[in-house]
């Protein structure tokens, strides 16, 4: 990046950036890092579909790169998705939570061999 481009991010109050937030559609990402303060970006609430990413995430990064017992690391999973303050709906929380093991089970399945080999 240009130097006259990152003294503008920087006084935008952009000091770094993430791949999810690089993701975002560019409307999307102007108006949350840079119309919105930090404080006002943590204050958008979520929903349950992130609540369930964020557990079963972490939970195969526990596993995979941590060494962790999978059944521990499930647990854990699903104490944070408990735990999350997302409650869009009961229905659909009731329904992520039960595909946490499943969804963390296929997940350290796929990704074992990029970590340990076949």
């Amino acid at each position: 990046m240009s130097d006259d481009f990152t003294q503008k991010l920087f006084s935008a109050g952009v000091e770094h950036f993430s791949p999810s937030q690089l993701n975002r559609p560019m409307a999307v990402w102007l108006f949350e890092y840079v119309y919105l303060s930090k404080d006002q970006r943590r204050q958008i609430t979520v929903g349950e579909n992130a609540a369930y990413g964020t557990a079963v995430h972490g939970a195969i990064q526990a596993v995979l790169c941590a060494g962790d017992d999978i059944d521990t690391a499930i647990d854990n999973a699903l104490m944070e998705f408990d735990f999350h303050p997302a409650n869009e709906n009961e229905d659909k929380r009731e329904h992520y939570r039960e595909l946490i093991e499943p969804a963390v089970n296929l997940g350290i399945d796929e990704l074992h061999k990029f970590f340990y080999g076949e």
